[in-house]
């Protein structure tokens, strides 16, 4: 695939993520991010651990394509459906339709929602930030 796409479902929901996911750990830079391939409902991102069926996790991840040109994934995964859709809900506008959500220019390269998120908003994330330079996880980010 020759441009970047928004894959919804960690690996083992989403064949196509886990091929990208597979891919991108020898292809240069990748997120600093670790989803199971099996049943498990945790995922990691740098040196933390997240776990449960109400977590969510949406980032973006760099992939080189066939052609070697390197193109921005957005990744959307977590313990449960309800997690990710509460999730999906943050980036759009409930002003007016067909319109940019505000501040959506200074969203994170990552966040991750907590149990909390659906009835919180913001509040109830439990982390965001932003990769570093090669896509590393930092804290001072």
């Amino acid at each position: 695939l020759r441009s970047s796409m928004i894959l919804v479902g960690g690996p083992r929901h989403n064949s196509l993520a886990a091929e990208f996911l597979r891919e991108s750990r020898d292809a240069g830079p990748r997120a600093d991010v670790t989803l199971p391939d099996g049943g498990e409902q945790w995922f990691r991102v740098g040196p933390c651990t997240y776990s449960g069926p109400d977590r969510a996790l949406v980032f973006t991840s760099p992939r080189r394509t066939a052609a070697g040109r390197l193109v921005l994934d957005l990744h959307l995964a977590g313990g449960g459906v309800g997690a990710m859709a509460s999730l999906a809900r943050f980036s759009f506008s409930v002003s007016q339709a067909l319109t940019r959500a505000p501040f959506s220019n200074l969203v994170p390269d990552y966040l991750v929602a907590g149990p909390d998120y659906q009835w919180k908003g913001y509040g109830g994330l439990e982390a965001a930030g932003f990769w570093g330079n090669d896509f590393e996880w930092r804290g001072d980010a």
